[in-house]
């Protein structure tokens, strides 16, 4: 895994833990909140 990677892993993993807590520590916010994240940052490449 390159290093800009697993930079944006780490990010996404965060606001995703962050958006779970905020919705109620449902999974579905933390799985939602992490694949926009990611995913965004792979498509903006």
């Amino acid at each position: 895994m390159s290093q800009k990677l697993a930079k944006r892993f780490m990010i996404a993993f965060g606001l995703g833990l962050v958006l779970a807590m905020i919705f109620d520590h449902s999974a579905l916010g933390f799985a939602l909140g992490f694949a926009v994240i990611f995913g965004g940052g792979l498509v903006a490449e």
